[in-house]
């Protein structure tokens, strides 16, 4: 669940986030469970094989994740409705950027001015 809460919120994917969240989360879950299945006990002998091939698994774990999404929005949305944390970052994103609207403006405008001008010098000469 807090795999797919993070996959689901992260806007940048590197190298190293993609490695953690294959190899270091789903990969060492997925060895837990066929590993435990055979090794630590026989009380749940074959289990694993039920869960992997049983709709209702499936069906339970994405009415879970919809759950969780679902109540995390509402938290989500309480928090900026009272003006909490969600609210104070998302005013310092958005002051963010319209200031860096403002220096890439003020770089364009120095961009364009160099290319009219040398357009203006180039048609005088």
């Amino acid at each position: 669940m807090v795999t797919f809460k993070l996959c689901t919120h992260t806007k940048f994917f590197s190298g190293f986030f993609i490695f953690a969240v294959v190899v270091l989360s789903l990969a060492l879950y997925l060895a837990y469970m066929w590993i435990s299945n055979y090794f630590f006990s026989d009380n749940i002998l074959g289990t694993t094989l039920i869960a992997w091939t049983s709709t209702k698994v499936y069906l339970t774990v994405l009415f879970c994740i919809c759950l969780i999404l679902f109540v995390d929005g509402i938290v989500v949305h309480v928090d900026f409705m009272r003006g909490e944390y969600s609210s104070k970052m998302r005013q310092v994103v958005h002051d963010h950027m319209e200031e860096s609207k403002t220096y890439y403006d003020k770089m364009s405008l120095k961009i364009t001015d160099g290319v009219s001008l040398a357009v203006k010098e180039h048609q005088q000469h």
